[in-house]
């Protein structure tokens, strides 16, 4: 893996994701977590870290949002999908970084990075469950949820290129 802990403290972005992108990006992944038949909580952040929308589907888990928050936040942090950082959740340093983040990083599949002129801009989060869950892959769904979101910015990530 390429991910290194200097990224962490590296300068973010000038580059803002603007409400209207993220908006944009969580109403295409509720679709596909409509089409899929997965409630979940999905969640857009800024290169800062900040939530700029999050939204909880009827049904979903109440501890889904945290978990949705936690996914996205270890993405925009390390700039990689969280389930490439799984392995990262076990290191000590990797600890020191999460105690600094009160705790919410969570190291599993399920967020993807907002990626904008090769600078990471932010990240969309997913966390839920649905009825057709295959117990072999259970966090396809949010791959897939999050994925849909990340396509729909396609255009306006693509503009600034």
């Amino acid at each position: 893996m390429t991910t290194s802990f200097s990224r962490f403290f590296e300068h973010r972005p000038a580059t803002v994701l603007p409400l209207e992108q993220a908006w944009h990006a969580i109403t295409a992944a509720r679709a596909k977590a409509e089409e899929l038949g997965t409630r979940a909580c999905i969640c857009v952040m800024d290169a800062h870290r900040e939530v700029i929308v999050a939204l909880r589907m009827d049904g979903s888990c109440w501890l889904s949002f945290d978990a949705a928050r936690g996914k996205a936040e270890v993405s925009v942090t390390f700039g990689v999908p969280s389930a490439d950082a799984e392995g990262l959740g076990a290191l000590p340093a990797t600890d020191q970084v999460n105690r600094l983040h009160d705790n919410r990083l969570i190291f599993s599949a399920g967020a993807l990075p907002i990626t904008r002129g090769g600078e990471v801009i932010g990240a969309v989060g997913v966390s839920g469950h649905g009825d057709n869950d295959d117990p072999t892959e259970p966090q396809r769904g949010e791959i897939e949820t999050a994925m849909a979101a990340i396509e729909a910015l396609q255009p306006w990530l693509a503009s600034a290129r």
